[in-house]
């Protein structure tokens, strides 16, 4: 067995130097998706609390169950996409039996879209909690504007968020988002 790298459960080696720097990067995200939540709260006036904050920091915390797929360098297959949807609900799960369970629901819903085509329950539109619209837009700038190993070349952030505009996101946090990125790399 070489030394920084252990058989698990599933007979798959993990490199544990590779999950701990897939760790720190989400870490380093959710720092960035709390500061981008809280300014684009300030543009749309909409109060920055304790809650969204939880949620922002703590959004993906359930993608630690499945740190070795989020982080590998390739495309997933769909039953490896299907593990990675569970990450909302186990996140929420986790947030809830930690005494955090008012942000719980945004980090339950921050994948769902505008158009009900996100998950885990496909709602859409101002169905999707307001705290929960907020926290998706702020991720996916973030994540747009972070290097991801299965994406290759860069992307233009601008596009992406405009496009995604009243289908995957809130329209209206969409724009306050795309001021931010023209406004200042983010």
């Amino acid at each position: 067995m070489v030394a920084d790298q252990e058989e698990d459960h599933l007979g798959l080696m993990l490199d544990r130097d590779a999950l701990l720097n897939a760790a720190c990067d989400l870490c380093r995200h959710h720092l960035r998706v709390v500061r981008i939540a809280r300014e684009l709260c300030s543009l749309l006036r909409v109060p920055f609390e304790e809650e969204l904050r939880v949620a922002c920091g703590m959004h993906d915390v359930g993608k630690l169950a499945v740190l070795e797929l989020v982080s590998a360098p390739r495309r997933l297959s769909e039953r490896e996409m299907e593990l990675v949807r569970l990450h909302p609900l186990i996140g929420a799960v986790l947030l809830t039996a930690t005494g955090l369970g008012r942000a719980a629901d945004a980090v339950l819903r921050h994948h769902e879209r505008w158009d009900g085509s996100g998950y885990p329950n496909g709602i859409g539109g101002e169905r999707i909690p307001l705290y929960a619209r907020i926290l998706g837009v702020a991720d996916m700038v973030a994540a747009l504007t972070e290097p991801r190993a299965y994406r290759g070349g860069r992307v233009d952030p601008e596009a992406e968020i405009a496009a995604a505009a009243g289908t995957a996101l809130d329209p209206e946090i969409a724009r306050a988002a795309l001021f931010l990125i023209r406004r200042e790399p983010v």
